[in-house]
């Protein structure tokens, strides 16, 4: 019940390996029980997802079905141990949009000349 007086929410699903992202249906469950709880209709609710795992194309797709669900963030979710370069990548990229939906498959290191 306090969670639905504070400005947010952050539900956390079983998953085994990389956050897959829940399902909307579960999201709309979420908010509506907030509603109940007496939330605010506009409570933030944020999610793990490993977007930069997705086929690029599925993306905007998925991000829409979300946010439609009623999600506010998605966070990308990055493995324990994952290498620098890779978060570099994701962080680099920015976040995903119609026109670029994923990070780059490789990773551009800039060359410095003394």
């Amino acid at each position: 019940m306090r969670i639905a007086h504070l400005q947010g929410c952050f539900p956390i699903f079983a998953s085994s390996g990389a956050p897959s992202p829940p399902a909307p249906d579960d999201i709309v469950a979420i908010r509506s029980t907030l509603a109940e709880l007496g939330g605010d209709p506009d409570i933030d609710i944020a999610i793990r997802y490993a977007l930069s795992l997705e086929d690029p194309a599925a993306i905007p797709e998925a991000v829409v079905s979300l946010e439609e669900a009623g999600v506010t963030w998605i966070l990308e979710a990055i493995a324990a141990g994952e290498q620098p370069e890779s978060v570099e990548r994701v962080v680099r990229h920015g976040p995903p949009t119609q026109s670029h939906p994923s990070p780059p498959a490789s990773v551009d290191t800039p060359q410095t000349t003394e």
